[in-house]
This record gives structure tokens, sequence and C-alpha cells, in this order.
């Protein structure tokens, strides 16, 4: 069964100021992902702004990763979300020509499923469109189209009357039981974990597959978390942990999100424009108090932290 391995990037999109899409720094964005030790891509999903998105537009996006990637990152997953199944239907059969390696889709936006069968009808639709493809459920806890059942249980479901292509769950959600539950199925599924935050809690039930916004910036961190506590070092593992923690407390405080995020990816790394409405633009004074806190929480020294001792 296709895994992606490592730590996955949920990538952003460039955006010129007026909004329109800007292809052109890709390329540089996949050097800055490849030196920070992030292994794949996962494009057009909620820190892509795949949902501000035209169809047009994501096949564009997906196009140009494929087109530039040339090996550097050694997966390109592409999330296939959409308000209707038949766009879900469309992208995931474009995505399929690319030779995309692996594909991700939510519950269509809109109308909630009643029930798993329902759910997974319409994941099995989409699935279908995309046969050679592998194929993960996006379980994106904070929307209420998710919100239908224990996710061990739509596994199962699953599982008694497979997807071929179904490969497991992008599993964006606080719940460490429900997510340690799903990682002990004997069927295998890859579970990968989409709360950053919980880093060091879902490394310890072992979750050591990662689709995550900071991702992008913290590539360094997610590694020297998941070594140390693969080599039983639970105090380093717990010392970087401690900053991640404290990186994530200024994000937050400055309104989190996208917008922080793709700020502090610009701050540290490439600048990727603003966001598209309805998401926030980050004005220059915002900019500046952001910077100001995260360099008293020592966020531009992180590297000394992770430097062999």
């Amino acid at each position: 069964m296709f895994r992606l391995e490592g730590i996955t990037a949920a990538v952003f999109t460039p955006f010129h100021e007026n909004g329109d899409l800007n292809l052109e720094p890709i390329s540089a964005y996949i050097d800055c992902l490849v030196k920070d030790g992030v292994t794949n891509a996962f494009i057009c999903g909620t820190n892509g702004e795949g949902w501000s998105l035209t169809v047009n537009e994501r096949k564009l996006v997906a196009e140009h990763w494929m087109k530039v990637n040339n090996g550097r990152l050694k997966a390109l997953a592409l999330s296939v979300s959409a308000a209707a199944v038949r766009d879900s239907q469309e992208l995931a059969a474009h995505a399929e020509s690319l030779g995309i390696d692996a594909i991700a889709c939510t519950p269509p936006a809109g109308f909630k499923a009643k029930n798993f069968d329902n759910l997974i009808k319409a994941l099995r639709s989409v699935a279908e469109k995309a046969p050679k493809t592998p194929f993960y459920h996006y379980h994106l806890d904070a929307s209420n189209m998710n919100n239908i059942g224990d996710m061990e249980e739509l596994l199962k479901a699953v599982a008694a009357n497979p997807i071929p292509n179904f490969s497991g769950m992008k599993f964006s959600s606080i719940n460490l039981y429900e997510f340690k539950k799903c990682l002990l199925l004997p069927q295998g599924y890859q579970i990968l974990s989409g709360s950053d935050d919980q880093l060091l809690a879902v490394v310890a039930v072992g979750g050591y597959e990662f689709i995550g916004g900071t991702v992008n910036f913290q590539g360094k961190l997610f590694n020297a978390v998941i070594d140390a506590y693969k080599k039983k070092d639970l105090e380093t593992a717990g010392k970087i942990y401690n900053q991640f923690v404290e990186h994530l407390k200024v994000i937050r405080k400055h309104g989190g999100g996208v917008p922080l995020c793709k700020t502090l990816m610009k701050l540290t790394h490439i600048d990727l424009g603003p966001c598209r409405a309805p998401l926030h633009r980050v004005t220059s004074e915002e900019e500046a108090a952001f910077r100001k806190d995260l360099e008293e929480v020592g966020y531009f020294r992180s590297d000394e932290l992770l430097a062999p001792k």
C-alpha cells in the first residue's frame, strides 16, 4: 500500500497583490522545503486556500507543481475537496492525468452526509475517477461536514466494502484516542496527523507522519522531535517541543491561521504574497509587531537549539 513517507508540508498558494495566481515562486519554494528536510507537499488544501480557487486555477497550480518539482520532493499529493462532488471528480481525473502521487478529499462542503454509507458513496465516486492514484480521506474535524461519527468506524466500513485505491486518512483532529484506534486497525491504512500543535503527543502514540501547515517553516523542528523520540531521547524531544509551543503561542496571539503562517513564511523563507478574501490581509504594522514577538521568544535562533551538542 502506498505511503507518504516523512513529513509533508500543507503548502501555501502564491498570489500577486491583486489576488491573481502567482506560480513563479513555486520552484524556489520547493528548494526551501527540501532544505528544511520536508519530504512531500500537499497542494490546494486548507493552507493552500483550495476553497478560494476555481477548478481551473486548481488545475493550473497542480500542473505547475508537477512541472517544476523534478523529483526534489519525493511525493506531491493534492486535495481535490470541493463543494460539489462533480468538481472533486473532475479534479481527481485531472490529477491522475498529471501523474500526481496521491489525492485526498473531504466530504462535500455544503450538504452533510447522513451516515457513513452516504459519505463512502461520495468518496468512492471521486476515487473511481483516479483509479491508479492512491486516495486518502481528508478528515477535517473543524468542519461540521466531517462530524458524523468515529473515524475508526468509517475505516472499518471502507474495509468491509473496499475502495481499491484507498490508502488512508489525513486526520486533522485533536482526538488522540480516535487517532490511535485508527492506527491500530489491521488493514494498515496510513493515518497522517494534521494536528501540528500536538506534535509530541502524536509521536508518542505512534504517529510519525504529518501533513501540516507549520511544517512549511518548521520542518527541521518536526524532524528533530521525531528523531529524538525514536532514539528515546525524551528530554531533547521535550525541550524542542517546548520551543515549538512558544512559537505557536505567538502565531495564535496575532490571529493564527493561514494569514499569519503565510506571513511567517515570508519572514523566514520566501514571500508568497497575501491571502485571498475573505481571509485577512496582514498589514505592515501587524507584520512588524508579529516579528517583534517572534524575536522575543527566540524564533529566529531556533537552529541553535537543533545544533548538535
